[in-house]
């Protein structure tokens, strides 16, 4: 449900306290904004986490940077769904940083309704426009509250590891439709136009983009074999396992220290020129 919007939100840009006026001895904050991959799920029913791994990339994060990491994560959350609502995140959390990592499920095919077309219907559950939208959006709140925005690129699908839960689901050998739709070439056409998505609107809002979704992919990981290594997700063949989460984690580890440590100097300098 979403909180009833809070009037002090509609003040103009310059009556909004900046996150970034620090006091020199504070721990900043960094909140990790997603969906069940954030949440830890290892296994997902309708909106509800009905398993859980850990520890997650957040939790293995915490042990290695040296800010406050919250989070703040929903299983079947969408970009879009950021939007009513993305105001009061920040206001009620109180970041120096944000680190949204949804998209997995913008992205990531319809398979019902392509499972029921017979492979003639493939649609991310998200629409390209309605995606880009959300991002700009995000962006504008970010830049009215002053903290710095980072976005981190989306999961892709590996239809080796879903095909065994796929099937699962809908009681017969799904790989034949999925195959007519255009397989796994197709759905890296999708995520590729997503990304690109991404990377555009980022530049727009100015907004950093970290290597998140790309962590899994073999053409950006040869030492991790050809296709999604088979261990690094769990059963359903896409929340990451255990090995998943630590390879997220140090994928993630050194691009974050080095804008957070950027991001850490200019608040110290702007608090020392305050004080």
């Amino acid at each position: 449900m979403t909180p009833p919007v809070d009037t002090a939100l509609l003040q103009p840009k310059s009556l909004i306290p900046s996150r970034n006026t620090v006091n020199a001895s504070k721990r900043l904050r960094l909140l990790v904004v997603g969906d069940s991959i954030a949440a830890g799920a290892a296994s997902v029913r309708g909106a509800e986490i009905v398993a859980r791994v850990t520890p997650t990339f957040v939790e293995l994060l915490r042990e290695r940077l040296s800010w406050e990491i919250l989070t703040d994560a929903a299983a079947r959350r969408r970009t879009a769904d950021l939007v009513p609502s993305f105001d009061q995140l920040i206001q009620h959390h109180a970041p120096d940083a944000v680190f949204v990592t949804t998209g997995g499920n913008d992205v990531d095919p319809d398979w019902r309704r392509l499972l029921l077309s017979d492979g003639a219907v493939i649609r991310s559950g998200t629409l390209l426009p309605r995606y880009a939208e959300a991002l700009r959006c995000i962006g504008a709140a970010a830049d009215r509250a002053a903290v710095p925005l980072l976005f981190g690129d989306l999961m892709g699908s590996a239809i080796e590891c879903r095909l065994p839960f796929l099937s699962g689901l809908a009681g017969r050998d799904v790989r034949p439709i999925i195959e007519a739709a255009g397989g796994q070439a197709r759905c890296d056409e999708i995520v590729r136009s997503y990304r690109d998505t991404m990377n555009v609107v980022a530049g727009e809002v100015g907004a950093s983009v970290v290597r998140f979704g790309t962590l899994f992919d073999p053409a950006h990981n040869p030492d991790l074999g050809p296709g999604i290594s088979r261990d690094l997700v769990g059963d359903d063949g896409m929340h990451p396992s255990k090995r998943g989460h630590r390879v997220l984690c140090d994928g993630l580890t050194a691009p974050l220290r080095g804008l957070l440590a950027g991001i850490e100097s200019k608040a110290r300098q702007r608090a020392a020129g305050v004080a």
